[in-house]
């Protein structure tokens, strides 16, 4: 399996845009002749070869004229400092990493092949987007780029080839490379190799319009002005801003795109990576048996009944037998080491915002300070809503806006970020965006203090209600927890809203899912999830609670348990200290627990920032407890 880095993700508006504008900032007086657009378009004409060979090309068509002295090498160079940056804030396309994911449950060995030199491509591979598929699990087997001697076409294709043949050496393992292209130059030069490498070429109609040209000379000009400052490029001049007419573009339609793609000789077109799973799909036999060739045989009706019967059969029994071995609700087990340590009372000390010391146990909401060991713990969670009404004459109430369940957070900028929740009959409906028959859990909106306004915005990616968003110290807003339906937390994934590109998309998993729980950034930029509501299958303590503790790195999007605490809480409040530490006060436990007079917690736990995974102790239950189980089984049937 072959896959290039423009289609795993959307890099084409950013290439053009750089190339265009490292040509007229390496060329004389080309700003007066050459505009931005006429430069995209020949950019998107040229696809698929080296910024090096449009260089070239494009200097050798204007013949003496403007552009026959450009220095293409510097100019290229240029290119990839422009190109690398921005890319840096590119996204993947919507199931790009969960194909990767499952390419790799197939054995399916997946490259990105690109014309951008090696160097480029490993500093991308070291940025918050390469190491989602570069570093761990490692869904990408390797990046090849242009290097001395090896460069995108022939080069790479035996590459690949050679390495199939090294790492599958048995002789009836089939070594197909689907080669996933985007443009009709590398359809063309996969078709021209298909017999001697065993290449299937496969087309992505990736449409591209005006907006995402837009966008991306943006983007390409922020990176120019960091560049410039940062003194890595030196320019004629000091700010230089240049005009993209959205008019003067010439881009392809949706469908010329595939017509191109197929005329080129594509075995098969997709528009998105729904569509290119659904192409592979049928070759999931291979993959799952190590590539081993394997001759499918319709089934008949009859016997897709007996063996859906058969299997719902077996499933039920191995169900039951594993509940009389382990447990029916032994869900994420106890874990073998506490992950905090108890703090003593006498070093602690917590203040309302006049300074007046309050006790633990009484007006814990009002609380704005804490002290520990005299020193004050600065990272105390502000009140969002608090805070907006402080700086804003207008007020920002949360429970007036028509919904519940729902979260909040405060942007850089001011603004508030409202996401998910479900409808309050009883309450207004100020929110933009239709009727409140109309609202749906997926949806999201801002709410400017400054002038008392909301505003629609993008939708997440799971509908959710009873979760949480932090605003990372990067302004990005991590979205976690919750669950769908209302009063079910069951939701594992992690969403990520970027502000600065209006965009949220997948940010990895969690361990166990939660709700009610505290959840705060450390000093070092992970994110702590501690404690809290779960669902009956996770849970490890009374009434449905959660002691687990785990660590969020939103680096790589990948959460580590590291334990559980010594009071298992919900609601409890998370207080960072220092590099990786936090105290953990307050929050509730089961009112039904051995001492039902008071189930608010007292006692403060110190997590102390050890990264260690915490290892699993299941739990087998007694006849007795057995017996209860199987009994409230048949009564919730």
């Amino acid at each position: 399996m072959w896959i290039r880095d423009g289609v795993l993700i959307n890099r084409m508006p950013i290439n053009a845009v750089a190339f265009a504008y490292a040509y007229i900032l390496s060329c004389p007086q080309a700003e007066d002749s050459l505009t931005v657009s006429s430069l995209v378009n020949f950019a998107f004409e040229q696809s698929g070869s080296s910024c090096l060979e449009k260089m070239a090309l494009l200097r050798s068509q204007s013949g003496s004229g403007v552009g026959s002295g450009i220095d293409i090498e510097a100019a290229s160079r240029l290119y990839n400092q422009l190109a690398s940056e921005a890319a840096h804030s590119a996204s993947y396309f919507d199931g790009a990493l969960d194909l990767l994911r499952w390419l790799r449950t197939c054995k399916a060995s997946s490259f990105i092949t690109s014309a951008v030199e090696q160097e480029v491509l490993d500093d991308w591979a070291r940025s918050a987007q390469g190491r989602k598929v570069s570093g761990k699990p490692g869904l990408i087997t390797e990046i090849l780029g242009r290097r001395p001697n090896f460069c995108k076409g022939r080069d790479h294709f035996q590459y690949v080839s050679d390495w199939l043949t090294e790492s599958f050496p048995e002789p009836e393992t089939v070594k197909t490379i689907y080669y996933i292209a985007d443009a009709v130059s590398e359809i063309r030069q996969g078709r021209e190799f298909s017999d001697e490498f065993s290449i299937v070429p496969i087309g992505f109609a990736n449409h591209i319009d005006s907006g995402q040209i837009q966008a991306a000379a943006d983007l390409v000009q922020k990176s120019l002005e960091k560049l410039i400052a940062s003194g890595k490029v030196d320019v004629a001049s000091p700010q230089p801003s240049f005009t993209l007419d959205a008019s003067q573009l010439e881009l392809p339609s949706a469908a010329a795109l595939v017509a191109n793609l197929r005329q080129a000789g594509a075995a098969q077109v997709v528009r998105n990576f729904a569509e290119l799973r659904a192409a592979l799909d049928p070759q999931h036999a291979i993959f799952a048996l190590h590539g081993k060739n394997l001759k499918a045989r319709p089934m008949k009706p009859i016997t897709m009944v007996l063996w859906a019967l058969a299997l719902v059969t077996t499933g039920l029994a191995c169900y039951f037998l594993g509940g009389l071995a382990i447990g029916f609700d032994r869900g994420t087990p106890q874990l073998i080491e506490y992950a905090t340590d108890i703090v003593d009372t006498k070093r602690l000390r917590f203040a309302d915002k006049n300074g007046q010391e309050r006790e633990i146990d009484y007006g814990w909401r009002e609380v704005r300070k804490i002290y520990l060991d005299n020193e004050l713990v600065t990272g105390f969670p502000p009140d969002t809503v608090e805070a907006a009404k402080v700086e804003s004459p207008f007020q920002f109430d949360s429970e007036q806006m028509g919904l519940r369940c729902h979260a909040t957070t405060q942007l850089k900028d001011g603004r508030i970020f409202i996401s998910g929740g479900v409808r309050n009959e009883h309450s207004p409906w100020p929110v933009p965006g239709g009727s409140p028959e109309s609202f749906k859990s997926n949806q999201t909106f801002f709410y400017d203090p400054k002038t008392a306004t909301y505003s629609n915005g993008p939708n997440l990616v799971l509908p959710r209600a009873g979760h949480t968003m932090i605003t990372l110290k990067d302004g990005r807003v991590l979205i976690a927890g919750g669950g769908w339906p209302n009063g079910s937390a069951n939701i594992l994934e992690v969403e990520m809203f970027d502000p600065n590109l209006n965009l949220i998309s997948p940010a990895g998993h969690l361990g166990v899912p939660r709700e009610n729980y505290g959840t705060a950034q450390l000093g070092n930029g992970n994110v702590l999830f501690v404690g809290g509501r779960t669902a009956d299958s996770y849970s490890d303590a009374a009434e449905h609670l959660t002691s687990t503790i785990e660590l969020y790195d939103p680096r790589t999007g990948g959460s580590t348990l590291v334990g559980q605490l010594r009071y298992a809480r919900e609601n409890p409040d998370i207080c960072a200290t220092g590099d990786s530490g936090a105290l953990i006060v307050g929050g509730t436990t089961d009112a039904f627990c051995d001492d039902p007079s008071d189930a608010r917690i007292k006692v403060v736990e110190y997590y102390d920032g050890k990264t260690s995974s915490a290892s699993p102790v299941y739990h087998t239950p007694s006849l007795n407890e057995l017996f209860f189980r199987l009994v409230r089984f048949r009564l919730s049937r």
